[in-house]
């Protein structure tokens, strides 16, 4: 595993939290 490879998924993990975050929101505002 080269260093591209680890900070290309660390990214996608931070995009998957944001993408998590704004729907508990969401769930949260609509409830």
């Amino acid at each position: 595993m080269c260093w591209g490879d680890i900070l290309k998924v660390s990214r996608d993990r931070n995009a998957v939290a944001e993408l998590y975050k704004g729907i508990v929101l969401r769930f949260i505002i609509a409830v």
